[in-house]
């Protein structure tokens, strides 16, 4: 399969999305952190070391969904659980978050650029993560009309 899809909250502008994902040319972060929950993905194996930790592979791209609409992905370097290697996480102006990683808490670390669908998909939203086969998904009637 190689992929999964989350949904973005609603509560973000798209413009807001832009801004944190960057462009193709400049990206506002070196590397994405992006939570995935407590249980390790079923569908990943061990693929070496990452900051210490064990990482998982496998999972080659990171899709998101946002307000019914597929807007692209990244490509994941890894899987991790965070057992506090990852570094700490900033807002676009440079500051710390509020908002960190849990510990125990399984991580998709992604590299930029953010690649934006070209085509326009639809995709509904649901609450965690799901494993995603986009050729599969693109030929549904889903993909077609918004629900």
């Amino acid at each position: 399969m190689g992929a999964i899809i989350k949904t973005l909250p609603t509560r973000f502008a798209r413009g807001q999305l832009d801004r944190f994902f960057g462009t193709e040319e400049k990206a506002c972060f070196t590397m994405y952190f992006f939570t995935l929950g407590r249980g390790r993905p079923s569908k990943t194996e061990p693929a070496g070391d990452y900051l210490g930790c064990p990482a998982w592979g496998g999972i080659y791209q990171l899709y998101f969904s946002h307000r019914g609409i597929l807007i692209g992905n990244f490509s994941v370097v890894c899987i991790v659980q965070n057992v506090g290697q990852l570094p700490l996480l900033t807002t676009l102006d440079g500051k710390p978050s509020e908002w960190q990683i849990k510990s125990d808490r399984w991580v998709a670390v992604c590299a930029p650029p953010f690649h934006r669908m070209k085509e326009r998909l639809y995709h509904e939203g649901f609450r965690g993560w799901r494993y995603f086969d986009l050729e599969a998904y693109r030929g549904s009637t889903a993909a077609k009309c918004r629900i």
